[in-house]
């Protein structure tokens, strides 16, 4: 499931540079809610959004890496009256230590006319990522997720589709 960059290593001050590492945090790719007062079963769900198709490329510079992610989110609900729903995400980079250097939310908002049961968004992000002197781009990851409750989380690592 990691999807390294798209693009190929860059000449940067005389060392081979590479993008970021992105990938889905595993887990975090699909969020399913259920309708109130009803139990987790697969009759009880109102909806479910899954991550898919990861992509990046990246722009290098000797002291910063700008990486472009763009990500689809699929939404199936049940048919119901218009509605949009929103989908909260994050993008997170690390180092190679697994250090949290920056988190930023985001949110995926999904329009449903009367009795469509299915939708999509396209997500585009930019991020940033400054590099200390020596610090190696490509040791670098991106994680992107959805922002799940613990219980939320615990359903999906329990393998429930």
């Amino acid at each position: 499931m990691l999807a390294g960059c798209q693009s190929a290593p860059s000449y940067v001050a005389g060392t081979i540079a590479s993008c970021p590492q992105i990938a889905f945090l595993g887990g975090t790719e699909r969020v399913v809610k259920f309708r109130p007062g009803t139990g987790q079963t697969a009759a009880d769900i109102a909806a479910r959004a899954d991550m898919m198709r990861l992509g990046s490329s990246c722009e290098l510079k000797p002291d910063s890496a700008r990486a472009h992610l763009i990500f689809d989110v699929e939404v199936t609900r049940i048919p119901g009256p218009r509605a949009t729903l929103e989908f909260p995400y994050f993008v997170a980079v690390t180092d190679a230590e697994g250090t949290v250097l920056a988190k930023h939310q985001f949110s995926a908002r999904i329009a449903f006319a009367d009795n469509v049961s299915a939708g999509a968004s396209k997500e585009q992000i930019q991020e940033l990522i400054p590099l200390a002197a020596g610090q190696r781009s490509g040791l670098i990851q991106i994680y992107v997720g959805f922002q799940l409750t613990d219980e939320e989380l615990n359903y999906n690592l329990a393998g429930n589709r």
